[in-house]
């Protein structure tokens, strides 16, 4: 039960992690779409 808890726990945490860095990704392309659009 605690090793399910446990790594169901860190399946969480590497989604979570995963989610962040897919978030930051398209944030920072985003911001350069918008700055080459703005150098046009």
């Amino acid at each position: 039960m605690c090793g399910f808890y446990l790594m169901k726990k860190y399946t969480f945490a590497a989604w979570a992690f995963i989610f962040t860095l897919v978030l930051l990704f398209v944030i920072s392309v985003f911001g350069l779409t918008i700055s080459v659009l703005k150098g046009m």
